[in-house]
């Protein structure tokens, strides 16, 4: 009979850190199943969609080796018991597992074959990426803000790029691109330059790095070979747990020739804070109409207007350098794509480049990079200038 003691906070952990990895719908029943496996006096739990598959585990005493799968529910339940320490059997005749804390004896039935659980398998590892739990946590919560929302029409508007001949992480969602460069981390010996992660796998990991030092614990990603040389797997490893992932092929897109160079465009200059401030009340005005929150220069004074027919925002805030936008300059935006933008770059004073109110707005921090695609003023320039005139008291530039 199967069998092994651990410790009940270490349970607890391991099932908080599996929780996000189990598939809610699934195509198969065992899937949305916990796999709970002993080996080398390690106790594993396990989950899978067989795209991307997570192994938490912990060193425990083991007495018997074995394999059993059990609702995530279960594993939730006995998580609640009081005990500091906790015996779990598995009796393979009767299918069922047997949870001892000392007093209480609960009994949990499943006949579900662990043989049937599909684990995924890796070989021919080679180092890829590597970096602290604090520095990939804070990347992946600014680049999430990117990749938020699943798109059914392209796969790789789903997925993260890892680019180690270009030293960047990327995330784009179609109205937005954002990247990191990176300084360290990248394998410059790395046989594969280029791989393209799903979203998910982010939201999965996310609860395994809530836990430990993050300052000292590291996380890696490896890459994978299959049979004929190609790279279809990674491994994510780091304390206590490790991830594999399959991976697609298909090359990502040419993001330079999307990107904004400093010097292609008319830089200005502003207080994160303050326009973070103002665009996330404009969030509140967002509605099926879709007016943008327009941004106006004149002279050496800069205003939000926004107006969704019911209720209108208007504010005057300050510019600590224009180096070229002229006077009379107007472009509208999403308000929430403002808000991420404050939220995930990485410099106070916010340097913001313009060409037009056509092209895109770039945002340049010291390490994250961000280009936002404008939304066209339903209302036109001339009705949102006269407005903000007639809030501000002042006569504006009528044209750039």
């Amino acid at each position: 009979m199967m069998e092994f003691k651990m410790i009940m906070k270490d349970f607890k952990e391991m099932t908080t850190r599996i929780i996000k990895a189990v598939p809610k719908k699934a195509s198969i029943a065992i899937l949305q199943k916990v796999l709970v496996m002993t080996e080398n006096n390690y106790v594993y739990f396990i989950a899978t969609d067989t795209e991307q598959e997570l192994r938490v585990y912990k060193n425990v005493t083991v007495v018997e080796n074995g394999k059993f799968c059990i609702d995530l529910d279960v594993l939730k339940k006995v998580s609640k018991l009081k005990a500091n320490l906790i015996t779990i059997k598995y009796d393979t005749e009767e299918q069922k597992m047997i949870v001892n804390t000392g007093k209480k004896t609960v009994t949990f039935y499943d006949n579900s074959d662990p043989e049937n659980f599909p684990l995924m398998d890796y070989e021919n590892a080679e180092s890829f990426y590597s970096s602290t739990y604090n520095d990939f946590t804070d990347m992946m919560e600014r680049l999430s803000l990117y990749n938020a929302r699943k798109d059914n029409t392209n796969p790789l508007m789903n997925a993260y790029s890892f680019n180690a001949e270009k030293n960047r992480v990327i995330a784009l969602d179609g109205h937005r691109i954002a990247y990191r460069t990176v300084q360290n981390g990248f394998n410059p010996d790395s046989s594969i330059r280029e791989i393209n992660i799903d979203r998910l796998f982010y939201e999965k990991l996310k609860p395994c790095l809530k836990e430990g030092k993050k300052d000292l614990h590291a996380i890696f990603i490896n890459t994978c070979k299959s049979e004929n040389g190609k790279c279809d797997k990674i491994v994510i490893g780091g304390n206590e747990f490790y991830m594999i992932v399959r991976i697609s092929e298909t090359k990502y897109w040419d993001i330079d020739r999307m990107i904004l160079k400093e010097f292609d465009t008319n830089i200005a200059t502003f207080n994160r804070n303050e326009l973070s401030e103002i665009s996330k009340y404009n969030v509140s005005l967002m509605t099926d109409n879709k007016e943008p929150m327009a941004i106006c220069f004149d002279e050496n004074d800069t205003y939000s207007y926004m107006n969704n027919g019911k209720e209108e925002s208007f504010d005057e805030f300050s510019m600590t350098e224009n180096k070229a936008v002229k006077s009379g300059f107007m472009i509208g935006f999403n308000p929430s794509y403002l808000v991420d933008m404050c939220s995930s770059i990485d410099m106070d004073d916010l340097k913001l480049g313009f060409i037009n109110a056509k092209s895109p707005m770039m945002a340049y921090g010291n390490e994250y990079t961000i280009l936002i695609l404008p939304v066209m003023i339903k209302n036109g320039e001339a009705t949102v200038k006269e407005s903000i005139s007639k809030l501000s008291n002042k006569s504006l530039v009528k044209t750039a």
